[in-house]
């Protein structure tokens, strides 16, 4: 019983001294520029009153804040940064990498929204994005391109804590997207 006591304050004494901040994000569907609450671009007026969300600058700005108020912060995206606005239409997954950089994720799991270009259209992102990309369920046997680039999941050492990270994407993407 002593022995069992003695391990149960170890590992509360353990545990308490490592917390960890999860930021997370998804869906972003290129959406770079802040928003008014439809999603559509804010206009001056909508700015000025504050009603506009969202945008590169706005989530640099948060996570940099957060990095400097917690020591131990890991910055995940579930994915679908690709698709909804100019920026991936004139620069396709590029846009998504420079700011997913800037804004420094730690690991990104892919999306659906990532294949709709096919492989092609997710080679430039995949290979400028400096963080992991990570999906468990996607089998890349056929997809010589992908091999190496996408793993099931990854380990990072944050506090000197080693965090693992599992990714998982729709089952849906073959059917909704072009894998």
């Amino acid at each position: 019983m002593i022995r069992a006591f003695v391990l149960s304050l170890t590992l509360s004494a353990v545990a308490s001294e490592f917390q960890l901040t999860i930021l997370h994000t998804n869906d972003v569907h290129a959406r770079i520029e802040q928003t008014d609450i439809n999603s559509a671009p804010c206009t001056t007026d909508a700015a000025a009153n504050g009603k506009c969300f969202g945008g590169a600058a706005r989530l640099r700005t948060k996570v940099q804040e957060l990095r400097a108020k917690f020591p131990n912060v890991l910055l995940l995206d579930a994915g679908d940064q690709f698709q909804g606005t100019i920026w991936f239409y004139k620069f396709g997954g590029l846009a998504a990498a420079s700011f997913m950089n800037l804004i420094q994720y730690d690991v990104m799991a892919i999306g659906n929204h990532e294949f709709d270009t096919g492989v092609a259209g997710l080679l430039p992102f995949v290979r400028n994005v400096s963080f992991p990309l990570i999906s468990s369920n996607m089998n890349l046997n056929n997809t010589p391109p992908l091999q190496g680039l996408i793993k099931p999941s990854t380990v990072l050492t944050i506090g000197g804590q080693r965090i693992g990270v599992v990714g998982y994407t729709t089952t849906d993407t073959s059917f909704i997207s072009q894998p």
